[in-house]
């Protein structure tokens, strides 16, 4: 019996935004590990905010984010590569408020990647909140 041999795709590991793996020119795994984007809140916003990317979806961490003088409801612009799948009114979120009876601050994506408030939160927002993530991958690291 004769063997012959498969021209297999050529498995890489990248690791320059995040770990990627390619099978050829097919990237077949991405993770991007917790990154502080802080740097990216708009004026008048404080707090830290973090983002992870596990292949598809996105994870947002927030601690003591807090509207100060001159917030405006756009918290942050994310770059492509950490934004959700679908935009405005279907990438909503929520985080809840230390409070009785217990409420919950709602955002949204707007296009181009803005996270935005529906309202100007008046206590600092604490928590975690996951969107299906937009298939582009990172270019760069934020």
């Amino acid at each position: 019996m004769k063997i012959t041999p498969i021209d297999a795709p050529i498995i890489r590991k990248d690791t320059s935004v995040g770990t990627r793996i390619f099978a050829g020119d097919t990237m077949i795994f991405a993770d991007l590990p917790w990154r502080n984007i802080s740097h990216l809140l708009e004026p008048g916003w404080t707090g830290d905010v973090y983002v992870q990317r596990s292949a598809t979806l996105l994870t947002f961490r927030v601690n003591a984010l807090t509207a100060g003088v001159g917030a405006g409801t756009t918290v942050m612009r994310t770059p492509l590569g950490l934004r959700p799948l679908t935009y405005a009114t279907t990438a909503r979120w929520e985080l809840p408020i230390a409070s009785t009876p217990a409420q919950y601050w709602r955002g949204q994506f707007s296009a181009g990647g803005s996270l935005t408030v529906l309202a100007i939160p008046t206590s600092p927002l604490y928590g975690d909140f996951s969107l299906p993530a937009d298939p582009q991958w990172l270019a760069e690291l934020p």
